[in-house]
């Protein structure tokens, strides 16, 4: 075992399993688990289980101390959002019931409290609650593809197919940092298939974005210390070559590689391709960009956007959605929400975690160009964008830290618990 796999284990203690992060695994998969057992008509089912989420999470730092505080940028996006939530459903107060703006203001809170908790009190080691994620996610996915049928030339069932390709993208994601090899291609084979049966092309577009953006982190990281991150390393070089010379292809417009992507994807698809809209999302844009265009500042009310566009659809787009729920002052608060979150991610250039934050958020980032089930707090995936970008913002708390940076092979200035060190003689290692 290498040194920072040693210390790793010392940090965590002799033979004990990361406890916490198979418990908040298990629970992230329970938003799944309703919607498999309701046949994704228990909405409200998905709050209590936040409600839930966030009694755990509160339990689990109740004896830990303030190490990290979260960043300026991640908290002044977040109130401008929230303020932007609240003053929306003030303006168009006539249009809600009280039930459904007190559902949507205190999940927010509780996705936030969440957020920040984990982020200031605790280190988790999130390649592993990514890999216990997907590892738990892949043994219910195959039920709701039991019941379906294919229709459109997709796997349809009780749940939306879009739905399920989102589930098996974010365990495609958590897939891509398990280090049991026969595990980790069994994960990203089983989860692909989901996606491709269920032809959830958003979700396949995100999966690949994520593993180019994992593979070029692994392949340009700090210089591997075993040889089992050399291996991992070619691994990742010879899978960031293979999705260059796809896109290389398919750019020169090879045959054999366009057909290939258009059985995939279905851009020539006469109801689902471009020629369709994109499966009529140009028509939603331009309904949602007028929703904004009549409520420029704060829009129509958060979430409430769906009421008042075409058939009651969603704008199929989370960027969209926020624009015309919370105006102009709620979607500067999101993007900077997710622009500190980014840079955050970009700076921990000697952090384990750096790949799976990037990973994730460059695919949470894709996602919400084309699907609204991004934004929200009754699915895994938005819940761990704000745990990730959180998290990514911290620094820490304290003057320790500074002191012991002091001592030979002590910790670097703002490293903090949890984040990667480097000694004295310049070998990489993880408290």
């Amino acid at each position: 075992m290498s040194r920072a796999g040693i210390l790793h284990e010392r940090a965590r203690g002799p033979g004990k399993w990361p406890w916490r992060e198979i418990v908040l695994a298990l629970w992230l998969n329970g938003f799944f688990a309703v919607m498999i057992a309701t046949g994704g008509r228990g909405i409200e089912l998905l709050f209590f289980n936040l409600l839930a989420g966030a009694g755990l999470v509160a339990w689990l730092v109740r004896r830990e101390p303030v190490r990290f505080h979260v960043g300026a940028m991640m908290w002044w996006g977040t109130l401008l959002l929230f303020a932007a939530v609240v003053v929306s459903y003030a303006l168009n107060i006539e249009r809600f019931q009280a039930y459904f703006v007190l559902a949507n203001v205190v999940s927010m809170l509780l996705a936030v409290g969440m957020a920040y908790l984990l982020a200031t009190r605790a280190t988790l080691d999130y390649r592993a609650l990514l890999g216990f994620h997907a590892g738990f996610a892949m043994l219910l996915l195959p039920i709701p593809l039991a019941t379906g049928q294919m229709v459109w030339g997709r796997l349809t069932g009780e749940l939306h197919p879009n739905f399920i390709g989102m589930i098996a993208m974010v365990a495609f994601v958590g897939a891509l940092g398990i280090r049991n090899w026969p595990l980790k291609i069994a994960l990203l084979g089983g989860t692909a298939a989901v996606m491709v049966a269920g032809s959830a092309r958003a979700s396949i577009v995100g999966a690949a974005l994520a593993a180019a953006c994992y593979a070029a982190c692994r392949a340009a990281g700090p210089v591997p210390l075993a040889e089992r991150d050399r291996r991992s390393r070619m691994v990742a070089l010879v899978l960031l070559a293979s999705i260059l010379l796809v896109a290389v292809l398919w750019a020169a417009n090879i045959p054999l590689i366009g057909s290939l992507l258009d059985s995939v994807l279905k851009v020539n698809d006469p109801y689902r391709g471009l020629s369709s809209g994109a499966s009529g999302r140009t028509e939603l844009w331009a309904a949602a960009l007028g929703l904004w265009k009549d409520n420029l500042f704060f829009g129509v009310g958060f979430k409430g956007h769906p009421a008042l566009m075409p058939n009651h659809m969603s704008a199929h787009s989370g960027y969209l959605a926020m624009l015309a729920d919370t105006g102009i002052v709620g979607f500067i608060g999101y993007l900077v929400m997710c622009g500190a979150a980014l840079a955050g991610a970009l700076r921990m250039r000697r952090d384990p975690t750096r790949q799976t934050a990037l990973a994730l958020l460059v695919s949470y980032l894709f996602y919400g160009l084309v699907e609204y089930r991004s934004v929200g707090f009754g699915n895994p995936y938005s819940i761990l964008f704000l745990w990730l970008a959180f998290d990514s913002t911290r620094r820490s708390a304290g003057p320790q830290d500074a002191r012991a940076a002091a001592a030979p092979g002590g910790i670097q200035p703002g490293a903090g618990v949890g984040r990667p060190l480097q000694t004295a003689n310049g070998n990489e290692v993880v408290q």
